[in-house]
C-alpha cells in the first residue's frame, strides 16, 4: 500500500477526507496537536508527549500575552498574512513573556522552544483560524441569502431559502509560505528515512510555491478521469508512465465538481525538496539538522480542486 501525504494544511475537513480516502488507499495528515480531530480513515502523525508538552507551554505563554493585550488567536494569525511576520510576533511574544516571568519573580521552564515548536505553534494557531474564518464565510453567505428571499418576496417572488455551498477549501487561507515552510520544517525533522514519494493538496497556491521556491520542476501528467488510484497506478505514475490511467492532458475531470491534477517532480528527493522550505524561509531562525539526500527519485504531486469544507 503506498501512502499519500497531505501538505500542508494540518486540519483536513471531511470533506476532503471524503474525496481523498475515495482516491487513495492511505493518506496521511500531520497534526500541529495531538489534541487536533482526524476525519474517520486518515492516517494521522502526530507529536510526542513531549513535544505536546513544548507546544502547549509556548501557546500557553502566547495565550497569557494575548491575553494581557487583548488578542485572541482569530486576530493574531489574520496578521500572518496581513500586518505582521508571525515568526517575528511569535519569537516576541516568548521574549515578553519572559520577562513578564522574571518581574513576577516565577521559576523559569525548561521546556526549551526549538524549531518544531515553533512550526506547530504556528500551524495550530492558523489551523484555528481558518476554522473560525470558515465558520464566519458560512455565516455571512447565509445572511445575504435570506436578505435576497425577503426581497424577491418583497417584489412578489416565492421566497426560497436556497442552500449555501460550504467554503471553498482554499478559502480565508492565512500566509501560504509561511504555512508550508512550518510544514516542511516538521517533515523534515521525522528522521533520516523518508518513505513518502507522495503528495496531496488541495491548495493551488502550495503547490505553485513548490515549484517556484522548491526548484522543482513540476511536468503535467494530466487530469485524474475518476476512479481509484491504487498502488499499482501509483507505482506506474511515479515512473513516469501515465498510459494506464484515465488521464487527459491539459482537460477537466469530466461532469464532477473536483478537479485532479497530476504532476511530476522527477529526480527529486522529498526531503531534498522540503528542505529548501525549512532552511529558507523557516519559522525558526535556526537551521535545520536534515542533510538534503543524493538519492534522486522522482515524486508525485496531486492537486485537488474545488474541495468544499463543510
Amino acid at each position: 500500500m503506498m501512502r499519500v501525504r497531505y501538505f500542508p494544511h494540518t486540519h483536513m475537513s471531511d470533506a476532503v477526507a471524503d474525496v481523498l480516502t475515495h482516491l487513495f488507499e492511505d493518506v496521511v495528515v500531520t497534526k500541529a496537536s495531538s489534541h487536533d480531530p482526524v476525519p474517520e480513515g486518515v492516517t494521522a502523525l502526530g507529536p510526542s508527549s513531549e513535544e505536546e508538552a513544548r507546544l502547549s507551554a509556548l501557546l500557553a505563554d502566547w495565550r497569557r500575552f494575548s491575553g494581557i493585550h487583548g488578542e485572541d488567536a482569530a486576530t493574531y494569525a489574520r496578521g500572518l498574512g496581513q500586518r505582521v511576520d508571525p515568526v517575528d510576533e511569535m519569537l516576541t511574544t516568548q521574549i515578553k513573556s519572559e520577562l513578564q516571568r522574571q518581574v513576577k519573580g516565577d521559576p523559569v521552564r525548561d521546556e526549551g522552544t526549538d524549531a518544531a515548536t515553533t512550526a506547530r505553534a504556528l500551524l495550530s494557531l492558523a489551523a484555528e483560524y481558518d476554522l473560525r474564518n470558515r465558520d464566519l464565510d458560512r455565516d455571512l453567505a447565509r445572511i445575504d441569502a435570506m436578505q435576497q428571499s425577503i426581497l424577491d418576496t418583497l417584489k412578489g417572488e416565492a421566497m426560497e431559502v436556497p442552500e449555501m455551498p460550504a467554503p471553498d477549501e482554499a478559502s480565508g487561507e492565512v500566509k501560504m509560505m509561511r504555512r508550508l515552510s512550518a510544514w516542511a520544517t516538521l517533515f523534515t525533522g521525522e528522521g533520516d528515512i523518508c518513505p513518502d514519494r507522495l503528495f496531496v493538496t488541495t491548495s493551488r497556491e502550495a503547490l505553485e510555491l513548490v515549484e517556484e521556491h522548491g526548484c522543482a520542476s513540476l511536468e503535467e501528467l494530466g487530469v485524474f478521469g475518476g476512479e481509484r488510484l491504487d498502488s499499482v497506478l501509483l507505482a506506474a505514475l511515479l515512473a513516469g508512465d501515465a498510459s494506464g490511467a484515465s488521464l487527459k492532458k491539459g482537460a477537466d475531470a469530466g461532469g464532477g465538481p473536483v478537479t485532479v491534477r497530476i504532476c511530476i517532480a522527477r529526480g527529486e528527493h522529498p526531503y531534498a525538496l522540503f528542505n529548501r522550505f525549512a532552511c529558507g524561509t523557516n519559522v525558526s531562525p535556526g537551521v535545520s539538522s536534515v542533510q538534503p539526500s543524493k538519492i534522486k527519485e522522482n515524486i508525485l504531486f496531486v492537486l485537488v480542486d474545488s474541495v468544499a469544507r463543510s
